[in-house]
């Protein structure tokens, strides 16, 4: 029999996650994950199909090989901060990365400039403006806070 528990905890381990909050990412009761685990019983196709849209690597659970590339510290923290954040932490980390996206693709559009004309860049586009010009969000390890901004619109009212 092959041992899918063994690497399902594995990875729900690596991920640095309980087996409730495992759980709730491949939205199976705790229960069914500690049974899985255990080998009790084997993990359906959306169970692998809830993992495998989170990112976790499945052809790992399948075959015993990983398929993914190995993710830095930074991305694993950045990946175990949205899995287990609500939602609006992640509509903050969504905007600023949206955010940084456009303003690293608006740097490198721009042609070079020299030290005596400078350019502007170009503005964000869409829901990466609209949630970047709204929410602001920084943590450190006691606590959450978030800014909100006024739009141009709520400034003429």
């Amino acid at each position: 029999m092959i041992d899918y528990g063994t690497r399902i905890k594995f990875l729900r381990q690596q991920a640095s996650l309980t087996q409730a909050e495992f759980a709730k990412i491949a939205k199976v009761s705790p229960r069914a994950q500690f049974n899985y685990e255990k080998g009790d019983s084997s993990p359906d196709l959306n169970y692998l199909q809830n993992l495998a849209n989170n990112g976790f690597d499945i052809v790992y659970i399948l075959t015993g090989e990983f398929h993914q590339e190995k993710m830095s510290d930074l991305e694993r923290l950045l990946l175990t901060e949205f899995r287990n954040g609500d939602n609006a932490k992640k509509a903050a980390i969504m905007a600023v990365s949206r955010s940084q996206a456009n303003d690293l693709e608006n740097i490198t559009s721009q042609s070079p400039v020299s030290n005596t004309e400078t350019k502007e860049p170009k503005p964000a586009k869409g829901l990466s403006a609209l949630l970047a010009n709204q929410i602001h969000q920084f943590s450190d390890s006691n606590s959450r806070y978030f800014w909100f901004y006024k739009s141009k619109d709520d400034e003429k009212k």
